[in-house]
């Protein structure tokens, strides 16, 4: 006569730890653990048991050395999700050379189809829903290899013949890769964009990540990509895929979008996704950026990105000069004095 709803909080911090202490064998510093993870950016991973326990997989397969960048976290996350299956599914269906690649794009497109048209889940019928699509009306020229096991992957969650991808910046990535594959292959970018853009020729919220990893997938148009949000690029993505000139484009790109609005980052000022953004080899550029003599909002603004990833990136001894001279500059922000103090400590 009674029914309980029940709804299940992610993960804790708190919990997490505790998850991470009883891995020993694994995970031999958990603090540690956790500050890497900060650092590339896949916390909010964590509250879903399954991906934090992929996540420790992936570092534990490398002998405890983390992927050298956030891209390589995610394809190590995203395989482990294609091939983790049940002992006696093993075994009556071995997997093929090559199958993984094939659920993976396949699962690519379909998540890409999701975000696109703004669903939450794919299912089984075949009438679609105000947030469901029905997969078996998908249109056949769309290059899917077996949906059904794409589906039936744990890349998707399927409750009630609805399946929904296990978590949102799982399904940007392997969404983002699979349209760079058919962009290659002849798709135009303006058609992908133009579902992406709002009437101000940005992403719209949704689709910023997306973007980010299209960046990241897509190297032949990354120039004209870079310029559409360098700050969601920073923050969903991952800066360490791009080159030198790309990196210097792309904090060009901060840089204007200060100008055209010095509350551009809003409520996005955690620092440490700027770190790939200062490598050692744009010391130079670094220098010319902080030896600006603007100081009006806006560049402070800017100034303050810069900072973020000098805190965070490789060491450049040659650039103490200038952060020292912002600490004691009147004319400065506190909040960037305070940063130029944490960059010049680095």
């Amino acid at each position: 006569q009674r029914v309980e709803v029940l709804h299940l909080e992610p993960l804790s911090r708190a919990e997490v730890m505790t998850l991470l202490h009883a891995r020993p064998n694994e995970v031999s510093d958990a603090d540690a653990f956790w500050h890497q993870a900060e650092q590339h950016g896949l916390i909010p991973l964590f509250g879903n048991p399954l991906l934090l326990d992929l996540t420790i997989k992936a570092v534990a397969s490398g002998g405890g050395a983390w992927p050298s960048t956030r891209q390589g976290i995610y394809e190590a996350a995203c395989r482990q999700l294609a091939i983790d299956r049940n002992i006696e599914h093993r075994a009556a269906k071995p997997l093929k050379s090559g199958e993984v690649d094939r659920l993976l794009n396949d699962a690519g497109l379909l998540c890409a189809v999701l975000l696109l048209s703004n669903k939450l889940s794919c299912s089984q019928g075949m009438d679609d829903s105000a947030d469901s699509l029905a997969w078996a009306a998908l249109p056949e020229p769309l290059p899917l290899h077996d949906a059904r096991a794409a589906l039936a992957s744990k890349v998707f969650t399927t409750v009630a013949g609805r399946s929904t991808p296990r978590h949102r910046s799982i399904a940007e990535y392997l969404a983002a890769k699979a349209l760079a594959k058919l962009i290659h292959q002849g798709l135009p970018l303006a058609r992908v964009l133009a579902l992406m853009q709002g009437f101000d020729g940005k992403p719209v919220e949704p689709m910023r990540g997306l973007l980010a990893w299209l960046v990241v997938h897509h190297r032949a148009d990354r120039a004209r990509l870079l310029q559409l949000d360098p700050l969601g690029i920073v923050l969903n993505g991952d800066v360490a895929a791009l080159g030198r000139s790309e990196r210097i484009d792309l904090l060009k790109a901060l840089g204007t979008a200060a100008k055209q609005n010095q509350w551009f980052r809003k409520d996005a000022w955690v620092s440490h996704p700027f770190g790939p953004l200062a490598t050692a080899d744009m010391a130079e550029t670094y220098e010319a950026v902080l030896t600006d003599t603007a100081r009006d909002e806006t560049h402070q603004a800017f100034i303050d990105c810069v900072f973020g990833a000098l805190h965070h990136g490789e060491h450049m001894p040659s650039l103490q000069a200038p952060p020292e001279a912002r600490v004691a500059d009147p004319l400065a922000t506190m909040g960037n004095r305070i940063a130029a103090y944490r960059a010049w400590q680095r």
